[in-house]
Parts: structure tokens; sequence; C-alpha cells
């Protein structure tokens, strides 16, 4: 077999019925599928564990690879990158990294010098993003854009004829994800546009802003408008996706979301702020409806133009499930195995 079907992926792979599937898992199971020798680390939540668990996988393993691909995010998994990284480069493997983290970019500007320390480390670059691939490209890097996957077929399309204001948003309960905002743009919804039965679903696990969150929704008297429904896997996912009519996105920090992928497969209309790659990965009035960042004023407006006007979240919805075969297995597939069997 050829070396380059021997492949070492560094990332988070934890149990995706209890934990939010990782790209990095997602990229593995494609792999393995189409005849790739795929190893995997680490399993670890805790970071200390998974840093000591991962450098030491890279080293006694070290004969079942040629190739590692490490996943780069920032904050302090950038740390466990880097050492990764130089690690594999001590033991003469071919480095790939893949550039997940959103906040990366604006990282950039502050450390310039260790970011491209770090990057240069690669053999290769890989963005999912063209956002991404431009932010790389102000450094002179270069990079080459591939594309996150998702299992199409997994996801069932549920038909939305005339849409209600039953909403839904799937994040962490964290600052990065802008929960406050979500709940602000029910209020305005409810009080503004007087949809006095608005219903939000809420769901992703807490981190740490859960409290805050349980008492905007008693401060502005909401408890029957917004339900908290904590980290959804695939069959909880599909089932509020079947219950709702529309997806909405507060994010202040992102890359390339998947989980906009998955609500164009299953058939939501989508309302988003326009931050980091989300306007690289979806056009405004085509495949989404987008506002500034923070304004839950325009998101409650973009959202009853939307009940107002069927015809064009139908657009919307069509725009979307047409757009998403990029990110197919088939096709994200071909493109990584032209890339690892470049010598």
């Amino acid at each position: 077999m050829p070396p380059y079907n021997k492949i070492l992926i560094i990332g988070l792979f934890l149990d995706k019925e209890k934990n939010i599937p990782t790209q990095a898992n997602e990229l593995s199971n494609v792999l393995r599928k189409n005849g790739y020798q795929v190893i995997t680390a680490s399993h670890y939540k805790n970071k200390i564990l998974r840093l000591l668990h991962t450098l030491l996988f890279i080293f006694y393993r070290r004969n079942e690879y040629k190739i590692g691909i490490v996943q780069v995010y920032t904050g302090i998994n950038v740390i466990l990158a880097y050492m990764a990284a130089t690690l594999l480069k001590s033991l003469n493997k071919k480095l790939i990294f893949v550039i997940r983290g959103g906040a990366l970019p604006a990282r950039m500007k502050v450390k310039p010098r260790f970011y491209l320390k770090l990057l240069r480390k690669a053999n290769i670059i890989v963005c999912p993003s063209n956002f991404m691939l431009r932010s790389v490209g102000e450094y002179g890097l270069s990079a080459i854009l591939i594309e996150n996957v998702i299992q199409v077929s997994s996801y069932r399309s549920y038909e939305k004829k005339n849409l209600q204001p039953v909403l839904f948003w799937m994040r962490a309960l964290s600052p990065v994800y802008n929960p406050n905002m979500a709940v602000l743009v029910i209020n305005e919804l409810k009080n503004t546009y007087n949809y006095k039965n608005v219903k939000l679903y809420m769901g992703g696990p807490d981190m740490g802003l859960k409290q805050d969150i349980l008492e905007m929704i008693h401060k502005y008297g909401l408890r029957d408008n917004i339900e908290l429904v904590g980290f959804l896997n695939m069959k909880k996912k599909q089932y509020f996706a079947a219950q709702c009519d529309m997806y909405v996105c507060t994010n202040k920090i992102d890359n390339a979301p998947v989980s906009f992928l998955e609500m164009m497969a299953m058939g939501l209309p989508i309302i988003s702020t326009n931050i980091g790659g989300i306007p690289d990965l979806v056009t405004d009035n085509e495949t989404a409806m987008l506002v500034n960042d923070d304004d839950y004023k325009a998101m409650a407006q973009k959202i009853d133009y939307l009940i107002a006007n069927t015809d064009i979240a139908k657009k919307l919805i069509a725009n979307g499930k047409n757009y998403i075969d990029r990110f197919s297995e088939k096709n994200v597939f071909q493109k990584w195995q032209t890339l690892l069997q470049e010598e």
C-alpha cells in the first residue's frame, strides 16, 4: 500500500452521541471508508490529558503513519497544535494543518510571529473557507481550499410551507455564540411584531452562559417562548428541525459553521450574523439572510419578512439544498485524495 494511505489525524474524537461531533472525526471516517489506514488522537476531553496522550501517541505509533493531519484552533488548543507539529516534523513526517479556529485571523494580528512560526511548520495548509484562505494569504502563506464535509444523505429534509415564528438556535451557550442576542430577538418579535406565540428552541451545552440566559428569559417574561433543550445528538437535532421553521445564528466568531450545512440539508432557511467566514459560506438573500453582529432588531425584521414572503423563504431553502452538494462526502474526498497523493 502506498505510504500516503497511512494517516494520523490529530484532533478531538469524542462520543458523538454525547458531544458535538468534530470535523476531525468526520474526516477520519471519510478517509477510512475510502481505503485509507487512519489512526487518531485524542479522545481525552481534558486539555492536559489530551496534550500528553497526543504527544505520546505521535511518538509510540510513529511507524504506523507517514502523514500527520493536525487541526489548528486558537486559545490554549494552539499549544497542542504547536507541540504536535514540532514532534511530527522531528520524526520527518509530512505535516498538513487544517485551520479550524474562526478567531485565528484576529489572533494572528495580535501575535503574528507566533502564528507564522507555527503555520510555517506545515508542508501544506488546508482551509475550509475562502475567509480563512484570504486570512493566511495576507501573511504570504499559500493554502488549499477543502470544504467541511457532511453526510448529506443522513439528514431528512422537512418541507416548510407557511412559515411560523418557531425558531431553532443550536450552538454552545458561550459568549462566542452570543445566545443573549437570540433572547433579544424573541423579545423583539413578541413585543414589536406582536408574535405572542413566538417560540425558540435553544440547543447546545452550557459553556458559562446558561444562568445569564435563564435570567434574561425571566426578565423579559419569555418563559413560554424560549426553551433550553441542551446538547442535541443527530436524532434530537432532526426532531427540532422538524418542529421549527427557521434557523437563527447569532455567532460573534466563526469560520465555516457545519450547522449551516445541516440546516440547509434539513430544509430550514437561515438568518444569521455576517461575521467571520459566514459571508463566504452563504450569500445574503440567496442562501441565507444576513444581519450585522449583535443587531437583534434587524434579525427580528428579517424573520418577520420571511414569514410574510413565503416565496423568498422557499428560494432560500431551494438554493441551500442545491448548494450543499459541494460539501458531500464524494466531492470533499476527491479533494483530499488529490492532496494526499501529492509527493
